[in-house]
Order: structure tokens, then C-alpha cells, then sequence
């Protein structure tokens, strides 16, 4: 009995042996890429066998950005496809076709500083149909962190496609997916970046004006030169000049700023009689020259000036500055030397629009659609010289770019 058992057993064992080896090979290597790859290979010889296969990679024409910037980088999926054994025109191009592709860049392979300072807004972008050739663009929206150094960067992307590996007479077709990870070359520019604070340990008081200091910074990794600065009262509790001279702006000069280096710009600004406590916004704008002498804007600048009332102090703002700071100073003059400074001006500043008109009443105000502040007729340099064995110097705010209106 137990004889008969065990030959019993013995003998579905060597049934179940026989079955799995019969299982027909296809049917086994779909189950992945390795298996996918040798069934390719293994039928590139039997007759009326179409194989092929698509070869993507990433390309991103216009790569290069800037630190601090927000843009779109427009992508392209480049499909090299490789035909091994070819015949009907139109079964090569159902093994040669990715579709079903998506892209998404790989944050989690990001390294060093790139994985801190590079951000996607756009994560995953479904594709389609990727045929042999070029298709795109494909769009993604990046952020670029402010201290990002300037240079060349592998950005990973992981591209998940299906296609068709081969295609046999009166045969079904088997489909294979898989995912790449594809990489392109992302160039990150320098260029000069301004930020604006106002010093700490300052406020204006209701009723009267007052020396006040801003400090204007480059925090980008190129030197800016031949600055233009523009401060504005955005509010009209707070102005700059004097209760009798009350001007919405003021302009200064700076001949260069490298990168770190801080400037301190001097103006008089007050406060009316009836301003509330609080800390008011003074806004800015800049114009420059970058190191390939490019002229560059930076069109919005930001620091806020407390005003006290009632011995009520207001919040104030920080400031600790990276770099020994200059000063620069604004203050009104007599016509005379505004005469002189326009003959030293440059020869074609921007004249205003047609549909604008001078205000008589003011000679540095223009009035229309958007009324502006012509600096050049209100602001001028200081002469004061400074001393060089000086740690703070006062120099002249140049007319150059006080006398062109924004």
C-alpha cells in the first residue's frame, strides 16, 4: 500500500514538472524587461518577424536660466527608434511608436545644491503618442533658488512608455511597458540681484522729517553697474523732502556694486501731522548693467519705514547687512544747479508720452495717465566730498540716471 502510494505521488510530481515546461516562452518573458529584450533578439531571424524598438532621450533647447527667476523650460522627447528587422512600413512604425508616455522630473535623484535650490511646479505631464523623431514641447514650470551658483546641472526625468517589441504574420502583438530615467543639461547664469532694506533703528515722527537710511544690496553673483535707483512714498501719510518741498520720490546713483556689497542711500523723509503708527511701505525699482553690459531692471523693490506716535513704537523692520556699507544723499537744489546737471546728463533720456503735460504748479511733476516724478528736477547730487580713511564716505548721486524718467 505505502509502494503504491508513493509511485502515485512520484508520478504527479513528474506531471507538474512536464506542465511547467511546457508553458510556452512568450507567455514567460512578458513578465519582464530582460525576458522582453531576449525574445527580440531570438526572433530577429524568423522569417516575416518585424522588430524594432523606440530610443528616447530629453532634450531642452533653451536651457539656460537665471538664480532667483521663476520660468518654463519647454521640453522635447526625441524618439531614435531602431528598426532590426523590417518589412510592411506600417508594422515598423507599430514597433518603433512609444505611446502611453508620461515624463516627470526625478526630484528624489536631485544632488548637491540643485536638490535645495531647483523646484518643479509642474510634476507629471502626460505625453501621448511619442513616434519616431522629435515631439514637443512638453512645459514645465521651475523655480530657481537666489543662491543656485551659476553652472551646468544633470536634471533627471523618469519617462514611463509602452511599446511593441516585435510583430509576427497573423500573430497578436504583445505590448511591454517600462521606465527610463533620462536626463538633460540645465545651465543656471549668473547676474546681479538688488534687495532693499531700510537701517534699523530709525522712524519718523508726525509733523516733522528727518535724515532717513535705506541700504540697497547685490545678492546676485554678478557685479551691477552704473545703478539707477528709484525710492517712492506709495502712501500718502509719509513723503520725502521737507514739509515745504514734499516730493512722492527719490533718486540716486551708484557707479557699481559687486556682488555682496551694500549701499546705504540718505534721504529726508517726514510724516504728516495726522499719520498713524504703523510701519509704511516704501517702494523701489532699479536699473543696471550686468557683466556683459546688458541693461537689466529689477522692478520691484520693498522696505517699510516705522512711524511712532505718541511714544507708541512701530514693528521694524531687519536689516543686518552682508558688507561695510556707502552712503549716498538726495536733496533739493536751486534751479542753477539743476540747469548744470541737465547739460551733464546723458544726451537722449526718455522723453514722456505725447498725451502727457507739465504741471506748472510743480517743475519736477508730470502729469497724465500715470503721473511721475522727473528727478532730475527735484533730486540732485550732494557735492559733499567724503574722506577715503573714512569706514562710511559720502559720495555724489550722479545725474545720469536721475534725469531719466521711468
Amino acid at each position: 500500500m505505502a509502494r503504491r502510494w508513493a509511485a502515485t505521488a512520484l508520478a504527479v510530481w513528474l506531471a507538474v514538472l512536464v506542465a511547467t515546461a511546457a508553458v510556452p516562452a512568450l507567455e514567460m518573458k512578458t513578465m519582464g524587461e530582460e525576458g522582453a529584450m531576449a525574445e527580440e533578439e531570438d526572433v530577429r531571424d524568423r522569417q516575416g518577424t518585424i522588430v524594432g524598438r523606440p530610443n528616447l532621450s530629453v532634450e531642452i533647447p533653451d536651457n539656460r536660466v537665471e538664480a532667483g527667476e521663476t520660468a518654463t523650460l519647454s521640453a522635447y522627447l526625441v524618439n531614435d527608434a531602431s528598426v532590426f528587422r523590417g518589412g510592411d512600413p506600417r508594422d515598423e512604425e507599430r514597433v518603433t511608436t512609444a505611446f502611453d508616455v508620461s515624463i516627470r522630473p526625478r526630484t528624489e535623484e536631485f544632488s548637491g545644491r540643485l536638490a535645495g535650490e531647483l523646484e518643479f511646479l509642474t510634476e507629471r505631464v502626460s505625453v501621448g503618442t511619442v513616434p519616431a523623431g522629435v515631439t514637443g514641447p512638453v512645459q514645465f514650470r521651475i523655480a530657481v533658488g537666489d543662491s543656485l551658483p551659476p553652472g551646468r546641472y544633470r536634471v533627471p526625468f523618469a519617462v514611463t512608455y509602452s511599446y511593441v517589441g516585435f510583430v509576427r504574420p497573423n500573430e497578436s502583438v504583445v505590448v511591454r511597458t517600462r521606465t527610463e530615467t533620462l536626463a538633460a543639461t540645465l545651465v543656471v547664469e549668473g547676474r546681479p540681484r538688488l534687495r532693499l532694506s531700510a537701517l534699523p533703528n530709525q522712524s519718523l515722527s508726525p509733523g516733522e522729517s528727518e535724515a532717513v537710511r535705506f541700504a540697497v544690496e547685490n545678492v546676485g553673483s554678478e557685479t551691477a553697474s552704473e545703478v539707477g535707483v528709484r525710492l517712492s512714498a506709495d502712501n500718502g501719510s509719509i513723503y520725502f523732502g521737507t514739509r515745504l518741498d514734499r516730493q512722492s520720490a527719490a533718486g540716486f546713483y551708484v557707479p557699481a556694486l559687486a556682488p555682496g556689497e551694500s549701499e546705504t542711500l540718505a534721504v529726508r523723509m517726514g510724516a504728516d501731522d495726522a499719520a498713524l503708527a504703523g510701519t509704511y511701505l516704501v517702494s523701489g525699482s532699479a536699473t543696471f548693467r550686468d557683466g556683459s553690459g546688458e541693461v537689466r531692471d529689477e522692478s520691484w523693490l520693498a522696505a517699510g519705514i516705522p512711524v511712532e506716535r505718541n511714544g507708541a513704537p512701530a514693528a521694524r523692520p531687519n536689516y543686518s547687512p552682508s558688507a561695510p556699507s556707502r552712503t549716498i544723499t538726495a536733496i533739493p537744489v536751486s534751479k542753477s544747479a539743476i540747469a548744470s546737471a541737465e547739460s551733464s546728463a546723458r544726451p537722449t533720456p526718455r522723453s514722456a508720452p505725447s498725451s502727457w503735460t507739465i504741471a506748472t504748479s510743480s517743475p519736477g511733476r508730470i502729469s497724465g495717465p500715470t503721473a511721475e516724478t522727473n528727478l532730475a528736477k527735484t533730486f540732485l547730487p550732494s557735492r559733499t566730498n567724503g574722506s577715503l580713511s573714512s569706514p562710511t564716505t559720502t559720495r555724489p548721486a550722479g545725474a545720469s540716471r536721475a534725469s531719466a524718467t521711468r
